[in-house]
């Protein structure tokens, strides 16, 4: 079994900010999206499958990793912001 799945489009608008390949804009189909956000987390492509319309990941220890990476980016991002308003 699959302990994630989730549909291209909904995993691509909560994980984009975690590959400067996709963040701010991605232009291309989300499914290649999907991909460039999990080659550069590093989640080795046995761990999850592609499939039609949804993206199946495999033990819950890859997605912990992304939900990590993706905090860090966002207190990245609220930094960059405090910087430049003051």
């Amino acid at each position: 079994g699959y302990a994630y799945r989730q549909t291209y489009e909904k995993f691509l608008q909560r994980f984009k900010m975690c590959s400067k390949k996709t963040w701010p804009h991605f232009k291309g189909a989300p499914k290649d999206g999907c991909v460039a956000i999990l080659e550069e987390a590093a989640i080795p492509r046995t761990a999850f499958e592609l499939g039609v319309n949804k993206l199946f990941i495999r033990e819950l220890q890859h997605l912990f990793a992304l939900e990590e990476l993706r905090q860090i980016k966002i207190v990245d991002c609220v930094m960059s912001i405090q910087r430049t308003w003051r």
